[in-house]
């Protein structure tokens, strides 16, 4: 599903004014601009890499926490991070917290060279976070909490490069459920709260995404 995905996601960005970048996908490049807003939007992919990655560390840590007396042997199959013990959870917390720097990481550094290269420099960078399914053991509302403080504590610390162009983060399921019950995930913020013009962006964003799974759903149930 992410390369469909990922085309649905490009189509909606069109249909809100907004352009795809050449060099999609290229490291050197972020994905999308809105340019009447002057926003430049980078998305990452937690795809079936990043879904094995995890899946290994959470093996590991599972180990780990075996021969500490904190899980039962055989509780890996039904383990729910958010009811082990504290400790555990700060474990996977700091595995999750070296992931998503990595990825903010790099998708600074695709808005930065994208300012650069189109002459933009008071562009505002938003940055994406697309993912299959909720892979991660954690709730949406936590793992994009997660990185709003990886960016408000680079902005504390005035770090250079550090993580200056992204003012923004969401965290979304790029899938359409299977079941018609079930909404797509979708947990965005932004690092000052005070900024109206990325919140309407934000919303937008949103609303026109949710129309475009819509859209993909009706369609699928009238063929």
């Amino acid at each position: 599903m992410s390369k469909l995905g990922q085309q649905m996601f490009r189509r909606a960005v069109i249909e809100m004014g907004g352009e795809v970048l050449p060099g999609f996908n290229d490291a050197r490049c972020a994905d999308f601009l809105f340019r009447p807003k002057s926003l430049i939007v980078e998305m990452k992919i937690l795809d079936e890499q990043a879904r094995n990655e995890h899946a290994t560390r959470m093996e590991a840590l599972a180990n780990t926490w075996i021969r500490r007396g904190l899980l039962a042997i055989g509780g890996r199959e039904a383990m729910d991070v958010p009811k082990l013990p504290p400790e555990c959870q700060q474990d996977w917390a700091d595995v999750l917290e070296s992931s998503a720097e990595n990825l903010i990481r790099h998708g600074n550094r695709q808005i930065r060279a994208t300012k650069q290269r189109l002459g933009l420099p008071n562009a505002k960078g938003v940055f994406l976070i697309g993912n299959e399914g909720n892979l991660l053991h954690a709730s949406p509302e936590d793992y994009l909490t997660l990185v709003l403080r990886i960016l408000a504590r680079a902005k504390e610390a005035a770090q250079e490069p550090g993580f200056f162009h992204v003012q923004a983060a969401i965290y979304f399921s790029l899938d359409i459920p299977a079941d018609p019950e079930v909404l797509p995930f979708w947990a965005a913020g932004q690092v000052n709260r005070e900024d109206r013009e990325i919140l309407a962006f934000l919303a937008q964003l949103r609303n026109g995404w949710f129309a475009s799974l819509s859209a993909a759903r009706l369609h699928e149930t009238q063929g």
